[in-house]
């Protein structure tokens, strides 16, 4: 029961950090070359919507097509191109419009519409498996007759029928029918974990998931899924999120898990970020960026510090080490962050960079109640004054400090 806890916080929780990864990513930037090749898709796509208005086409036919300009905009950069950035283009020959075009608040719509989407596919994955359980409980003398087989293959059958029917629809909307499919897996093999009375850590849980999210994420290409196969890499590793009545928890299983999840982590981190340094571009690997950035960036911070604290390992040396790794790791994630416009790695860089500077301060010895007192007045006093001034001044860290509103 605890391992299928630990499993399904894990996805809830994720999901919605990708909610508020994807619906908080910044504008791409281009070149002035970028925009004068992308400009005549723009001018596509607007002609498409007017065509589209007029009804001369048909609405399913215009996102397909405006799937596609978008699709050729991104291979002609070779960057992510979305919508909202397509229209968002201006020439440089031509005075800047101030006001909004009906269709670019239609893009700023498809984002958000996005983001209830996610939530309504993990929440309506969560009430039913919660129901469903309720329907087990009450009907129990009944469905005892009946072999969990059966259970499990009606199960495995209709997630993966969700997978194999998202590749019928288009792009925009046939990944989040995958990504319903794909919870609804995880599910499946949560049941039978529990009807098999699997002993042990979760980590075959994850392999599986793992393994089966990852191939769908290739499958449809999807951003989103290769989002959550990168978190069920983390939870393999052993980190783990569980989400209690009014908490949420997010660390490791032990010792070792914390090191072999805090390495891994920076070694995606690492090939992710000499990929965007190089400007290479591995299309096989691009719908892993932004969860191996987000996540890669997240759990290996979060590793160094714990490591990097004095309750962690009380030899010096150890102790002297981790703090020198832990200051070049925050440098590293600052320069790299902003010299090369990756988001994710400056601001949750950033943001562990600070905690650590509140840990070192917590760290200072002392040997009563008084003493300790003393010290919560400094560390909230200064907290209060950074808060104070984040908040006054927030063009100055909005890029730099991850959880800045």
């Amino acid at each position: 029961m605890k391992a299928i806890q630990i499993v399904s916080g894990w996805l809830i929780a994720l999901l919605l950090i990708t909610g508020n990864s994807f619906a908080g990513q910044e504008k791409t930037q281009f070149s002035e070359y970028e925009v004068s090749q992308l400009l005549p898709l723009k001018q596509s796509v607007l002609v498409l919507k007017e065509i589209s208005d007029a009804g001369v086409i048909t609405q399913k036919e215009s996102v397909l097509a405006t799937a596609k300009y978008l699709d050729q905009a991104s291979k002609l950069v070779k960057k992510r191109v979305s919508l909202e950035d397509l229209l968002s283009l201006e020439d440089a020959t031509l005075a800047p419009v101030q006001k909004l075009t009906p269709l670019q608040r239609f893009a700023g719509l498809i984002t958000f519409v996005n983001i209830l989407w996610v939530l309504a596919i993990v929440i309506g994955v969560a009430c039913f498996s919660y129901l469903f359980g309720l329907i087990v409980k009450d009907l129990m003398m009944l469905l005892m007759e009946i072999p969990a087989i059966l259970y499990e293959s009606v199960f495995y059958a209709l997630s993966l029928g969700l997978v194999w029917y998202g590749t019928s629809l288009g792009a925009d909307v046939g990944q989040y029918v995958g990504l319903t499919g794909c919870l609804g897996f995880g599910g499946a093999v949560l049941f039978t974990r529990s009807v098999r009375k699997w002993k042990g850590s979760p980590t075959g849980v994850f392999s599986i998931l793992f393994a089966v999210w990852t191939a769908v994420a290739l499958l449809y290409k999807s951003a989103i899924i290769g989002f959550i196969s990168v978190g069920a890499l983390m939870g393999l590793l052993g980190f783990a999120v569980i989400v209690l009545p009014f908490v949420v928890i997010m660390g490791f299983d032990d010792k070792d898990a914390m090191g072999r999840a805090t390495t891994v982590a920076f070694a995606i981190l690492t090939f992710f970020v000499a990929v965007k340094v190089t400007g290479a571009d591995p299309q096989l690997f691009q719908i892993f960026e932004r969860g191996s950035l987000f996540l890669g960036s997240f759990v290996g911070y979060l590793g160094l510090l714990i490591a990097s604290t004095r309750w962690y390992d009380h030899r010096r040396y150890n102790y002297i080490l981790f703090q020198m790794i832990t200051i070049a790791a925050g440098v590293a994630a600052l320069f790299f962050g902003s010299v090369y416009g990756i988001g994710e790695l400056q601001k949750i860089g950033g943001t562990f960079f600070v905690l650590y500077i509140l840990t070192k301060l917590s760290e200072i010895p002392v040997e009563s109640m008084r003493g300790y007192a003393m010290l919560g007045l400094v560390m909230s006093g200064l907290t209060y004054w950074f808060c104070m001034y984040v908040k006054s001044s927030p063009e100055v860290f909005k890029t730099y400090l991850f959880l800045l509103s």
